[in-house]
């Protein structure tokens, strides 16, 4: 079930849930690009870590319930979706799920944050400069049956931009390190997609 800040928000939301989920077909390429939509898929065993105060990021060499398999992100006509999919999600310790949105006039973060207090999830949007921006019908999903997480961004709040690029990542934190994981790539950051124009 979408968790959304408005409940009008969250029944356009079941309506992209139900409409915008799409598997990668076996053999395809990891990487298909369409106009308005993007689709990864991501090897296992890929997870870094990085400890407080640390520079560089290490592979962690471990199974983490943030291993990362596939990610899509689509610029639909009233909003960005984004989905995360992972090998093992559990509902354990505190992490993020961060949908990086870059207009051509700023940077957006959709950050999902999950605890023992709240297996749900919380979301929140910020701006460049890590200030909260209002967003009605701003939503998400977490289902640990499926392993998979979703995210739903309003264009109205990104300021209606013709295109978007989009990066996804999740973050595992430990009271020693961070874990990270991304479906763009086997590095510990993700990088933006190309530039997708909405639907």
């Amino acid at each position: 079930m979408w968790t959304s800040t408005t409940l009008a928000g969250a029944a356009v939301a079941m309506t992209a849930l139900l409409t915008t989920s799409v598997a990668t077909p076996a053999g395809a390429d990891p990487t298909r690009q369409e106009p308005a939509r993007v689709a990864l898929a991501d090897g296992t065993g890929d997870v870094w870590v990085i400890g407080p105060g640390e520079d560089d990021w290490d592979p962690f060499g471990e199974r983490a319930t943030i291993d990362t398999v596939a990610g899509t992100a689509r610029h639909r006509a009233h909003a960005v979706t984004a989905s995360l999919a992972f090998l093992d999600l559990r509902r354990v310790q505190s992490k993020d799920f961060d949908v990086r949105i870059r207009t051509g006039a700023g940077t957006y973060r959709a950050i999902v944050s999950t605890d023992s207090e709240h297996p749900e999830g919380r979301h929140r949007l910020i701006d460049r400069s890590e200030s909260r921006v209002a967003c009605p019908g701003l939503a998400h999903d977490i289902d640990y049956t499926a392993d998979t997480v979703r995210v739903r961004v309003p264009r109205s709040c990104l300021g209606a931009p013709p295109w978007v690029r989009v990066a996804l990542s999740a973050y595992l934190f430990r009271i020693w390190d961070t874990l990270s994981d991304n479906p763009h790539d086997d590095g510990p950051e993700a990088t933006l997609t190309e530039r997708l124009p909405h639907e």
